[in-house]
């Protein structure tokens, strides 16, 4: 029932249980309930009715009344309406691919295509292609103590995953093959989903026939590992800023020969590592996103919670599909709300001649719409003359944008300035009264 009424995330519908269910039992009437929920051909059901058939499909099994809808029974599931066909494979079309080797590049042509299986020239959108090695068999860790291993197959080894541009129906994409392949000769799988630009009709398809294995003839020559920079919330953070106690960890990789997000070698996936704890670092290969048609670069979004209050740290390193390795570093200082604290506070240009913008950081970025930015001028003097006062705009990052909060040295009256040296405060107002407040000088020229 928490998936259900959870108000910040949880299920659409659950088929649950109502009392004590057995696993043999349970087998048959969810093998049931898939086949009629997702039928070969033909109009997709709702999932109250295919529960209906499901059970009426195998009335002599005992768990059928002690199953149930937990949901909207109305409800049909988003399966994409159009589908999405390889056309070739390195400009060989389908039934005489090429073998997909390790370090060899490939260009993939693919195209979506209508109910009536002809091409979609008004689909115009973004591709997501994936690219599956051969399936794997695996085992369960049999975990208590008396339970059998179970052995199965699953075809979840992901050596590409990308977005490409569809114009008029059509899309390409290219890469290289990662080294960490199963190198044994056997079937792959392309897997693709579009997404158009306008409207709610995507489109979704595979391709089973792809052959991968071995090792190309030619290989690429990659020596050099990628280049991480890492950032918190956006490029815009400084190395030392502010942030709150949920920051987001914002990387950006690059890499001529592409970059390894699968993680089929052992040691080779993006780690994350927070202030040094080796015995703490994460994964972020699910959370990398690569660039629009391109394989050589793309971004990590991961999200950060409850760090404590201080200096911190966060080193990623990642591996091209060479296996050659890169490392990023920065640090972050956190300062969690109610508290507002200030940090890089400066001008630019700096000398000044006709105009200036004021830059700075602050740890509550979610904060800034309701936050008051007053900036007050001091001559040699220490005479205030100009007070400039800014409402704030919502921030995606922690550091004001250029252009945000300008001067056009001049004082109160609007005559212009001598030039000289002046000072300038800054304080970040909320409408509870908080404030944090930082100074800085700038040159005036004339």
């Amino acid at each position: 029932e928490v998936l259900i009424t959870n108000p910040n995330g949880g299920a659409i519908a659950l088929v649950t249980t109502s009392r004590l269910v057995f696993s043999s039992s349970n087998r048959i009437i969810n093998n049931s309930y898939i086949e009629n929920l997702l039928p070969v051909g033909g109009s997709v059901p709702t999932i109250g009715e295919a529960l209906r058939l499901a059970k009426n499909a195998i009335p002599q099994n005992a768990n059928n009344r002690k199953f149930t809808l937990l949901g909207d029974p109305c409800t049909r599931l988003a399966i994409p309406k159009y589908s999405i066909h390889t056309v070739a494979i390195n400009g060989n079309p389908p039934g005489s691919y090429d073998t997909l080797k390790a370090l060899s590049e490939v260009t993939i042509q693919a195209e979506v295509r209508d109910e009536n299986d002809m091409l979609l020239t008004s689909f115009n959108g973004i591709a997501i292609p994936s690219v599956f090695d051969k399936v794997s068999d695996l085992s369960t860790r049999a975990n208590d103590p008396d339970a059998d291993i179970f052995t199965y197959q699953a075809q979840q080894s992901l050596l590409f995953k990308g977005q490409s541009s569809v114009n008029n129906g059509q899309f390409t994409f290219s890469f290289i093959v990662p080294k960490d392949i199963n190198y044994a000769i056997g079937e792959g799988k392309l897997s693709y989903y579009a997404s158009p630009n306008t409207g709610i009709m995507d489109a979704a398809g595979h391709d089973q026939s792809v052959i991968i294995g071995g090792t190309s003839v030619n290989p690429i020559i990659d020596n050099e590992g990628p280049q991480v920079d890492v950032f918190m919330n956006d490029a815009s953070f400084q190395f030392g800023g502010l942030t709150d106690a949920n920051p987001t960890l914002y990387v950006k990789l690059r890499d001529e020969s592409g970059l390894n997000t699968v993680g089929n070698g052992i040691g080779h996936d993006i780690i994350g590592t927070l202030d040094n704890n080796t015995q703490a670092q994460f994964v972020l290969n699910d959370f990398f996103k690569s660039a629009l048609d391109s394989f050589t670069q793309g971004e990590v979004n991961y999200p950060l919670n409850n760090l404590e209050d201080g200096r911190h740290s966060i080193r990623v390193r990642a591996w091209d599909v060479s296996n050659n390795s890169g490392e990023g570093y920065t640090e972050f200082v956190v300062v969690s709300a109610p508290q507002l604290a200030i940090e890089h506070l400066l001008n630019a240009p700096n000398p000044v001649m006709n105009s200036t913008s004021f830059l700075f950081e602050f740890n509550n970025p979610g904060e800034a719409a309701a936050l008051e930015a007053r900036i007050e001028i001091f001559n040699a003097y220490g005479e205030r003359v100009q007070t400039l006062v800014y409402p704030l705009s919502p921030l995606e990052g922690y550091r004001v944008a250029p252009g945000e909060l300008t001067w056009d040295g001049r004082d109160a009256s609007g005559a212009e300035l001598a030039k000289g040296t002046y000072l300038y405060r800054l304080q970040i107002i909320g409408s509870d009264g908080r404030k944090a407040e930082a100074c800085e000088k700038l040159v005036l020229l004339r």
